[in-house]
């Protein structure tokens, strides 16, 4: 099993309750852990930003899939 150690996530978004944010926070962490790959060379990465535009309905789950794909999508191309 691959290891991936977060050591902070920073959420800007309008709309969300803190129990929202939370979730999100949550499901992202566990979505990234799923989709870890051995092709990833493990390194220390300072600071990844990802920008997803998503419309005010989006619900928390999609919001975190969308999320998840960004942050991926960066990792692969600095592998």
């Amino acid at each position: 099993m691959l290891d991936i150690k977060v050591d902070s996530l920073h959420l800007e978004m309008a709309g969300l309750s803190d129990t929202q944010g939370e979730r999100l926070t949550r499901l992202i962490a566990e979505e990234l852990g799923s989709v870890a790959s051995p092709d990833w060379n493990p390194r220390e990465i300072a600071n990844l930003e990802v920008t997803v535009a998503a419309p005010t309905e989006t619900s928390v789950d999609t919001l975190s899939k969308m999320i998840t794909e960004e942050v991926v999508r960066q990792l692969r191309r600095t592998t």
